[in-house]
Parts: structure tokens; sequence; C-alpha cells
């Protein structure tokens, strides 16, 4: 029974402190494989999307936005995983979700294949969404949680569906004028302060 314990133990710690969210592999909406470690040194925010919710066309909107104002840096990153497990928000198929972005929001951000992102003794939740809230402590509870990563893949700060992204701005503002001390990077980083 102690030796069952000691796996546990181990294997939770490994969980949480042998990785980070870039060492993990996702698919993208497209079906493809991508390992997160392509946006190693950069920011990301990691948000649960879903098309029909309440809190959609603003939240997509401001996910857009944001994408754009950092864009020019080449630093961060909006990472999108749709989820149909608040209220089944999102059934459609990914192709249906990526052309409806597409077309409603002119989406500029990384879309994932849908996923589960919580268990609830029947889904089989991502490992990433896993480790997400294994290491949060704090899983999604609905649509559009967004989870801060630094460039090392650290999670740093987290909000739900009610925190507009203008809010979080100048966190990620930030976090990437604090990447690099060099007068490039400096000069590259040298962000927009009015919202």
């Amino acid at each position: 029974m102690l030796a069952i314990y000691v796996i546990f133990l181990f294997t939770n710690c490994y969980l949480i402190f042998g990785k980070d969210v870039y060492s993990f592999n996702v698919t993208d909406i497209e079906g493809n494989n991508v390992p997160l470690e392509k946006y190693k040194g950069k920011v990301s925010l990691i948000v649960n999307v879903a098309s029909k919710c309440g809190y959609t066309d603003k939240q997509y909107k401001g996910l857009v936005w944001l994408q754009k104002e950092f864009e020019i840096y080449n630093l961060f990153n909006v990472l999108a995983f749709p989820c149909n497990q608040f209220w089944e928000q999102e059934p459609e198929t990914n192709a249906n979700i990526f052309k409806y972005v597409k077309a409603t929001y002119k989406v500029n951000f990384p879309m994932f294949a849908k996923i589960d992102v919580i268990s609830r003794g029947w889904e089989k939740v991502d490992p990433l969404w896993l480790y997400i809230g294994e290491v949060t402590n704090s899983p999604p509870t609905w649509n559009f949680w967004k989870y801060l990563v630094d460039k090392n893949g650290q999670i740093v700060s987290q909000w739900g569906q009610n925190t507009d992204v203008k809010e979080i701005y100048p966190i990620i503002k930030s976090l990437i004028n604090e990447m690099n001390s060099s007068d490039d990077t400096k000069k590259r980083t040298n962000l927009k302060t009015d919202l």
C-alpha cells in the first residue's frame, strides 16, 4: 500500500513540477499535431472557447484585438481550445467551428481541436488541460477561462469569463517587457499603454 502511495505522489509531483505548458503536444483545429514547444520564449494566453455562449461575441472580439495589439512584436499568442462541456455551447465539428470564427471574427490566432477541459467522470480530459487544472488548482468553470503563460511555460495568472481582455493587456505587456533586458528587445517591446 505504501508503494502505491509513493508512486501516486511521485506521479502527481512529476505532473505538476516535471513539466510546463510548452512541454505538451496538442492537435490543431485542422488535425495536425502541434508541439507547444514552438511557443516557448513567448507569452501565451490559453483560452477555452465556445461559439454559442453569451460571452462569445465580446470575448472573441477581445481576443482578436489582443492578438493584433501584440502581433508586431512576435512575442505573444492567444491559444484557443474549443470545448462543448459547458451547456453544450460548442456543438459543431472542428471544421465548422473554424469556418465560423474565421468568417465572423476574422480570428488571427491559433485554434486547436475541440477537447474536454474538465472531468465530470466520463470525459477524457486533454492532458494539457489536466495539467492546467492540477497546477492552478482551478480548472475552468465556464467558457472563456483564460490562463496566462510566461515564456518558460509557467502559468502566472488566470481569469474567468467575466474578465475583459483589456484588463489583461497591461499584465501581458509587463510580462513581454520583462522577457529580456537587451536594448533590441526593449525597443521591440515598448508597447502602447492606451487601451
